[in-house]
């Protein structure tokens, strides 16, 4: 069976299945994650692996990370001494750290210094993103009920969804093109993206629908999976005193837990 399905007809199970959700949310697959297997697919993915993640553009995002781990470990240091008799929400805080992370890396803005209705849109999103990937479309399973879709109000909350998504994604790249944007916006993930449109150096036409797509993926499934790989680690450590021991040290105590998230956010 594994070489039927790895080998024989490869090339048939190599794409996911074509959600509603997903498809919408990625402009009908031009993302890396639900795109069809294909040469549009492998370009897309050449432009992540060579331009966006290679490893001279994730180092030059060393002084970022170290910047909000050592912003991190302050933050539960603090509530650590002011809340004695109260227990500190570490998945929590660490959501917020992947989520200051991925918008300072990918889109040049430091998620702590923004108000707190932007906080707040911000949050919303995100949560609002994961909810209709994993949410459940009758239609994905039998298309003539697609009306069931309708009436329970999820084809029109996807929509939504979908229409504050590009809005949001369309807000960053506009503030991207203008002159006197932030300097913390050059060569971040999404100034790298709207460089490569500009030169069209690759074989695939890169369009603004591919960069909010790619961006989709970053913004999407760059926090939640990242604070959950951390949280696990964490949990881990925490059940291994020798092991964590052996990690923090006495002396380099610190700079060790700063090294260690660092790899696991890199």
């Amino acid at each position: 069976m594994a070489k039927e399905v790895l080998k024989t007809h490869d090339l048939t199970f190599s794409s996911r299945p074509e959600f509603l959700s997903l498809q919408k949310l990625s402009y009908n697959g031009l993302d890396v994650a639900f795109a069809h297997y294909g040469e549009s697919w492998r370009e897309t993915r050449k432009i992540c692996v060579h331009h966006l993640l290679s490893n001279k553009q994730v180092q030059s995002f060393t002084p970022v990370r170290e910047d909000e781990v050592l912003s991190m470990i302050r933050r539960i240091s603090d509530l650590a001494h002011s809340n004695h008799d109260n227990l500190t929400n570490l998945s929590e805080i660490v959501l917020s750290f992947t989520s200051s992370l991925i918008c300072r890396i990918a889109f040049g803005k430091k998620f702590d210094d923004q108000e707190g209705s932007e906080v707040k849109k911000f949050d919303e999103l995100m949560y609002e993103a994961q909810a209709m990937q994993g949410g459940l479309f009758v239609s994905d399973y039998l298309p003539s009920f697609s009306w069931v879709d309708k009436l329970s109000g999820m084809a029109t909350r996807l929509e939504k969804t979908f229409q504050n998504l590009d809005s949001f994604y369309q807000e960053l790249i506009d503030e991207h093109l203008k002159p006197n944007r932030s300097k913390s916006m050059n060569k971040d993930i999404l100034d790298l993206l709207i460089q490569l449109k500009e030169q069209q150096s690759s074989s695939l036409e890169l369009t603004l629908d591919h960069i909010k797509a790619v961006l989709m993926n970053i913004f999407v499934a760059g926090t939640d999976t990242s604070a959950a790989t951390i949280i696990w680690a964490l949990a881990v450590l925490i059940k291994t005193p020798n092991a964590m021991k052996k990690i923090t040290g006495q002396a380099t105590g610190r700079r060790a837990i700063v090294d260690h998230l660092q790899f696991l956010t890199a």
